[in-house]
């Protein structure tokens, strides 16, 4: 069975709603507009939904004239503009320390209001500064956005089906908040790939995904829904005492990614990830 792309999401404001689309262009930092907004504290540290969970209630969409930011219940929006006017400063995620700009004013007021938390909304800027870590990439120049830690998320419809199955509950893929999702692939086969073409462009995989506590969260309000499925991942799916779904890639090449289109496996390696119990 072929493996084609049956999915794509991006996520322009990290930690904030997805946005699906039936095509995206691959740039150097990832998908085009993902992760390429944060918001940030008083302290300038990146924010997301592991401890602010009611992100998830605020849903961008791109326009021409900038993204559009709507809370699901409150029904209100946001104007972003794609030129960001505010001054420069310096913003945290995770080790990383890079200098971004602020959007403007008006976004950091209604991010505040909305969020009950002072913060700012920041642009990534034009030149890269960010890098992924060479220890997965085979020492690849790679850039990466306000993603956690590399440009691209795959995940696959039969793992989900299989974690969905074997943790007793429905489970939404936006939990897993990956950019391309395939289908006609073995579960879990995607932590074997080492090297894949899309529409020839060639992207490199470079370390399962450990996840976090927000795959516990409904995706379109930010609900704790219990322990699943991250309990189950820990066991199914063990990785360096992490519970995988999805693997980490990066592109070596620009281009256009469709629906549709056909994953092909140029390379494989041994799967690093052990299943326990």
């Amino acid at each position: 069975m072929p493996i084609t792309v049956s999915s794509i999401y991006v996520y322009p404001i990290k930690s904030l709603g997805a946005i699906s689309l039936n095509k995206v262009q691959v740039e150097e930092e990832g998908l085009q507009y993902d992760r390429r907004w944060m918001l940030v504290d008083e302290n300038g540290r990146f924010m997301t939904q592991r401890t602010l969970s009611v992100m998830a209630q605020l849903l961008p969409e791109i326009s021409s004239q900038g993204l559009k930011v709507t809370h699901r219940i409150g029904g209100d929006a946001l104007h972003v503009p794609y030129e960001a006017e505010g001054p420069m400063r310096t913003v945290k995620i995770w080790d990383d320390e890079l200098e971004a700009q602020e959007v403007n004013e008006a976004c950091n007021a209604w991010f505040s209001e909305k969020l009950n938390k002072p913060c700012a909304l920041v642009q990534l800027p034009n030149n890269r500064q960010r890098m992924a870590s060479k220890k997965y990439t085979e020492d690849d120049e790679v850039a990466v956005s306000f993603a956690d830690g590399f440009p691209i998320l795959i995940a696959n419809e039969a793992s989900l089906e299989d974690l969905a199955q074997k943790s007793g509950m429905a489970l939404e893929m936006e939990r897993f908040r990956p950019n391309i999702v395939v289908s006609g692939a073995q579960a879990w086969e995607e932590n074997t790939w080492k090297e894949l073409q899309i529409n020839q462009l060639t992207l490199m995989g470079a370390k399962p995904c450990g996840r976090c506590k927000v795959t516990t969260l409904n995706p379109k309000t930010g609900e704790k829904t219990g322990n699943e499925p991250l309990k189950t991942l820990m066991k199914l799916r063990n990785w360096k005492d992490n519970g995988i779904f999805g693997e980490n890639c990066y592109s070596l090449d620009d281009g256009e990614i469709k629906l549709g289109y056909l994953l092909t496996v140029v390379e494989k390696k041994e799967n690093p990830v052990k299943t326990i119990g």
